[in-house]
């Protein structure tokens, strides 16, 4: 899988969720999702997400690295919540909600890690 193969599966997985979520794609949120993604993909992420100039890590790593990468980025999205917190104390509510959507990862990692 290329890297363009790859974010076009990225893509294909928000567009999705977004539906599933009534998110619209000219949301400023999902355009900038989308546009991240993409370039940490096919540009200044490149050399991470590339083995090789056609396959890509995702192919190749373990499910034990993908599931402990998500578990990772939970965890950091925790810590620039409270960065976020304590620098801008006027959106803590924010900084909650940020903190609550890396509980439910995690939930969710914890269901795919130890399945009912």
């Amino acid at each position: 899988m290329t890297s363009q193969d790859y974010a076009r599966e990225v893509g294909n997985l928000m567009l999705i969720v977004a539906r599933e979520m009534d998110v619209k794609t000219n949301d400023p949120g999902y355009r900038r999702a989308f546009s991240l993604a993409l370039q940490r993909i096919m540009l200044t992420g490149a050399d991470q997400y590339e083995v090789s100039e056609d396959v890509q890590q995702v192919e190749v790593k373990p499910l034990g690295g993908l599931i402990r990468d998500i578990e990772e980025e939970a965890v950091d999205l925790i810590a620039y919540a409270t960065a976020l917190r304590l620098r801008a104390p006027e959106h803590d509510l924010e900084a909650r909600r940020l903190v609550a959507c890396a509980l439910e990862q995690m939930q969710i990692v914890g269901k795919i890690v130890e399945p009912s």
